[in-house]
């Protein structure tokens, strides 16, 4: 279990369930420096924690911890309405207009980065 990873996904979870640190804390009986240390990967939360943090997301434990079962329901619990409305044109799209996406995604992107 890669710390880096799963601090990532527990960041998703909160932040997608609108979670401040401090709320997420409470409601894993933990400190919210805890919770930023499970998010930077300092450190790993406990299994009950795990399990809590998994029941907050509505999402599997094992993808939680491992990375497993993207299936459509999880990712449809973890990307906003806006990602998934993406993600099906993009698809529907064809292989040339695929990549046009993409580099129109890349240079806004880098753009943002720069701070334009």
């Amino acid at each position: 279990m890669d710390k880096l990873e799963l601090g990532s996904r527990i960041r998703k979870i909160r932040e997608n369930s609108k979670l401040k640190q401090r709320e997420m804390g409470k409601l894993l009986k933990v400190s919210n420096v805890s919770v930023s240390d499970y998010e930077t990967g300092r450190s790993y939360p406990t299994i009950d924690a795990l399990v809590k943090i998994a029941e907050i997301g509505k999402v599997p434990v094992g993808w939680l911890i491992m990375g497993q079962d993207a299936s459509l329901e999880t990712l449809e619990k973890l990307l906003s309405t806006d990602d998934i409305r993406l993600l099906k044109a993009f698809h529907q799209a064809g292989d040339e207009d695929q990549k046009i996406i993409l580099r129109i995604a890349e240079l806004a992107a880098a753009a943002k980065d720069k701070g334009g």
